[in-house]
């Protein structure tokens, strides 16, 4: 995983974290490491199932992944962390993660919940009696960024997700008669020009 060119190594939320490397090797060698960072900071880390710690590993063989056997990921206190394998999924910071690429899909249900959940909520806003346009349009980016804000931390949304999302914007702005749908500049240009200056999914997608 690269960002601006660099690579990325470890991802970290509060006490969350998500270790990236290229082999099994340097994956313990970085378990290792945060055991003992754990301990010198007086911290206890514990592993109580897969849920809360897990590790996972594939390799290619004639374009087919498979999962790594046969290794063993133990601490220096003797503790073991279990292996995810096969179609077992890991829960971080709310996104379900596959074990590996699995033919890029691997953050293709998070996204889908992301788009559903916000086109739902907007629906609902959508059809709150007496809203005025400022007020929609408050609702609909609380709606968005409480979800994606959520979901985002470890889930690539992308412009086809949020084009999704979007329409249920249109089509909640349309039945009230705020917007014919159609250029989109309405919706998102400036209110110094005259339009609607509401905030494209993306944007805080992108945040």
């Amino acid at each position: 995983m690269t960002m601006d060119g660099r690579r990325i190594i470890q991802l970290w939320y509060a006490d969350d974290g998500c270790i990236l490397c290229d082999d099994i090797a340097t994956l313990q060698l970085a378990f290792e490491c945060v055991w003992l960072t754990t301990k010198m900071l007086g911290l206890l880390w514990q592993i109580k199932d897969k849920k809360k710690t897990a590790w996972s590993a594939t390799w290619w063989y004639q374009d087919q992944e498979h999962d790594v056997t046969g290794w063993t990921m133990r601490m220096p206190d003797n503790s073991t962390i279990p292996q995810l394998t096969g179609d077992e999924i890991y829960k971080y910071l709310g996104t379900e993660m596959t074990t590996g690429w699995n033919k890029g899909a691997a953050h293709k249900q998070a996204r889908a919940k992301v788009v559903v959940k916000c086109r739902k909520l907007i629906g609902m806003i959508g059809r709150l009696p007496c809203l005025t346009e400022q007020q929609m349009a408050k609702a609909i980016a609380l709606a968005i960024s409480g979800i994606i804000g959520y979901y985002g931390r470890s889930t690539i949304i992308t412009w086809e997700d949020c084009v999704r999302i979007e329409q249920a914007r249109v089509a909640a702005l349309s039945i009230r008669n705020m917007t014919e749908g159609v250029p989109r500049r309405q919706i998102f240009g400036a209110t110094q020009q005259g339009e609607m200056g509401q905030e494209h999914a993306y944007g805080i997608a992108m945040a």
